[in-house]
């Protein structure tokens, strides 16, 4: 039986959404973006031991009820359609039903089912659990696209992901993508999430897992914009709106970095564009995560007692290009950063990003250490790329994917053989390639 001990509900506090007029074919889909909303489209969020959230899209100014094991709370929606619940007082590794439905249409409700992560230190070995990676997402807008192209496509993609079954879903790439048209005001930005999260290919895997995101270049701002984007705020706001993180910053730090765990997992989600600095003159140096966040990632990595910590950051760390989507553009705090995870010899280490149009994995040589490993996911509904626009001397033979794809990261084995699985995927669910790394190969140290 499903029970819940306590629920709390939070409502978001954000402004009114407007659109414009669009005008598409029966396959493009924002054009139900300017339609009146009346569906309950629910997004299972955050998910800990003793809590768990769920992110609601509705009727603007509408009265939700929501029901589980007999007990019944209210919330309304604010002007964008949106609100939060938070379900605390949970019990570890056990499953919650939850009952969505308007206040006065409640024999139509929406259901979710939630899981909270399960305590299984001093108790019992490592679960098994899996992540699915998700890159660029495009949904075809006809009225903001660019002329004569049809960049998106093969949203069935998002179906495969849900039958991979994972235990939470990490969008390194946002999943949205600003169109000209949409960078230049709040109204704009939120109106291109909106019309993302409508895609009714995508409602299944939203409700099916926990999802977390980070910010990436395409969904920040103009093209090539830093920590000095002139609207940083209305970009920020919007993320916010559209995405329920464990946090929006850690500790007292004004950016969008977060974490989460899970198993003998620990995940850290890196801000990698409003920290970003590409101002290089007199006392200014290029700078992608700033030295706040730098410090506090080199500090929760160095504490960290688990055995897979998992650096996610729209922006691929160990690509070697020195180019401004590479970390390797930012060359001091590059070196910080593997520098300090050499000296201090931490282990089970493993990144993953996205913002290419094909996918790799780069397997990073390094001396008197084990190779650094780190996905990046391609375009899942944006147009790939037909070849590698770099030439990455670390990416491993065989990896590279020139489709639409995705990834999933499976931790898996006994205590003392645990063990990394990268699978790619196209959007059949076909797997593409699979590489399997051993839990020691991540803490080889001369």
């Amino acid at each position: 039986m499903f029970k819940l001990n306590f629920l709390t509900l939070t409502l978001l506090s954000i402004s009114a959404l407007s659109h414009a007029e669009t005008r598409g074919n029966a396959d493009i889909y924002p054009e139900s973006s300017q339609a009146e909303q009346t569906e309950i489209l629910p997004m299972r969020t955050y998910c800990d031991m003793r809590e768990a959230s769920i992110w609601i899209m509705a009727k603007p100014n509408s009265k939700l009820e929501i029901s589980s094991n007999g007990k019944t709370s209210q919330i309304t929606t604010n002007g964008d359609g949106i609100a939060t619940a938070r379900l605390n007082s949970l019990k570890p590794n056990t499953e919650y039903e939850c009952k969505i439905a308007y206040s006065d249409k409640k024999d139509s409700p929406v259901l979710v089912s939630v899981k909270t992560i399960p305590d299984y230190e001093k108790r019992s070995p490592a679960p098994d659990f899996k992540f699915a990676i998700i890159g660029r997402v495009h949904t075809n807008d006809p009225v903001f696209d660019e002329p004569f192209k049809t960049p998106g496509g093969e949203y069935e993609i998002f179906d495969a992901v849900k039958k991979q079954n994972p235990d939470a879903v990490i969008w390194a790439n946002n999943g949205a993508m600003f169109r000209t048209a949409d960078y230049g005001s709040l109204g704009g930005m939120k109106a291109r999430y909106r019309a993302e999260r409508l895609n009714p290919s995508l409602k299944g895997l939203l409700a099916s897992a926990p999802n977390y995101a980070v910010i990436g270049e395409d969904s920040y701002g103009a093209p090539n914009s830093d920590k000095n984007l002139w609207n940083k705020k209305d970009s920020v706001n919007a993320f916010k709106s559209f995405w329920l993180n464990p946090s929006f910053g850690v500790g007292s730090q004004e950016n969008l970095a977060s974490f989460f765990r899970y198993g003998d997992a620990e995940i850290f989600l890196l801000d990698d564009s409003t920290m970003r600095n590409n101002l290089d003159y007199k006392n200014s140096r290029p700078e992608m995560l700033g030295e706040e966040q730098l410090n506090w990632l080199l500090s929760s990595l160095k504490k960290s007692k688990a055995k897979f910590k998992i650096v996610v950051c729209n922006s691929p760390i160990t690509n070697p290009v020195e180019d401004k989507g590479n970390f390797a553009f930012y060359k001091k705090e590059r070196k910080d950063l593997l520098d300090f995870i050499n000296e201090n010899k931490i282990g089970g280490v493993l990144f993953v990003s996205a913002k290419k149009d094909y996918a790799e994995i780069t397997r990073m040589v390094r001396a008197g250490a084990h190779d650094l490993v780190e996905i990046t996911v391609g375009p899942a509904t944006a147009r790939p790329a037909k070849n590698a626009t770099e030439v990455n001397f670390f990416r491993s033979i065989g990896s590279l994917v020139l489709q639409r794809s995705f990834a999933t990261i499976s931790f898996e084995g006994d205590e003392n053989d645990r063990q990394i699985k990268i699978d790619f995927f196209n959007s059949k669910g076909e797997n593409l390639l699979t590489q399997t790394i051993k839990a020691s190969e991540l803490y080889k140290f001369e």
